[in-house]
């Protein structure tokens, strides 16, 4: 049976409660006649055979009910009867109306600043080209109890040569907090050392600025060996391995 036309059968019942429920009492009603025809047919006075009926028949909200179950829908009818019940409450004291919008708003919005939090932080990808494919490269330190250390800057070249799976390799040093200056003021901020084709291997761009150009980087934080071409321009602002 399709699902959408039983929903609107069920609705079209609660919408016409009252006239399903006629019909079940005429049925009801039919029925009870027909048995104390037959009772009076047998020999037994119409009251009696009336009483006799009903007997048989048993309790009519009883078996109203065994009706309704036997149609389905009946949460559904609960739920319509519970909700015109909660208005009418709610009509009576508005009061109390007022309180319980505040407090179903307080939680629901709640609830989504949560979600919100929890998708942003456990489920939503960082916001960088194939984010699925990164990965992190560290060394364990067994004289320290197997805890994770910084790949040494030097290793960085090395790693690229023997990691040939990998599109790319750059080097990233935990941020620490810096202190950045201009205008006579001075705040702090968050500053990390990587290579220069750290950028390019996440697929993002400076906020403001530019990154690194090609022919001003070296080839690792801390490789002094490319020479002065290669050093940066002492014109532009980019935090780099020299600042």
């Amino acid at each position: 049976m399709n699902v959408f036309r039983w929903l609107a059968r069920r609705i079209r019942r609660l919408v016409s409660r009252d006239a399903v429920a006629r019909d079940l009492d005429e049925e009801i009603h039919h029925h009870l006649e027909l048995e104390a025809r037959q009772l009076v047919r047998e020999g037994l006075d119409p009251e009696e055979a009336r009483r006799l009926a009903r007997i048989r028949f048993g309790g009519v909200e009883r078996t109203k009910e065994r009706v309704r179950d036997a149609r389905g829908g009946r949460w559904l009818e609960d739920g319509f009867q519970d909700l015109r019940y909660g208005l009418r409450s709610l009509r009576r004291d508005p009061g109390f109306a007022a309180i319980g919008v505040l407090v179903l708003a307080l939680g629901i919005g709640s609830v989504v600043a949560t979600t919100s939090l929890v998708h942003g932080v456990l489920f939503r990808p960082p916001p960088f080209e194939e984010p699925g494919r990164l990965v992190s490269v560290w060394y364990r330190l067994g004289s320290t109890g197997g805890e994770r250390g910084r790949v040494p800057a030097p290793d960085v070249a090395r790693l690229r040569e023997d990691a040939a799976g990998l599109r790319g390799l750059a080097f990233l040093r935990v941020p620490s907090e810096g202190v950045l200056g201009g205008d006579g003021s001075a705040r702090s901020v968050r500053v990390a050392t990587v290579s220069p084709d750290f950028f390019s291997l996440l697929g993002v761009q400076a906020a403001r600025g530019r990154t690194f150009l090609a022919d001003q980087r070296p080839s690792v934080p801390g490789d002094r060996s490319q020479g002065p071409a290669r050093t940066p321009d002492p014109t532009s602002l980019v935090l780099s391995h020299r600042v």
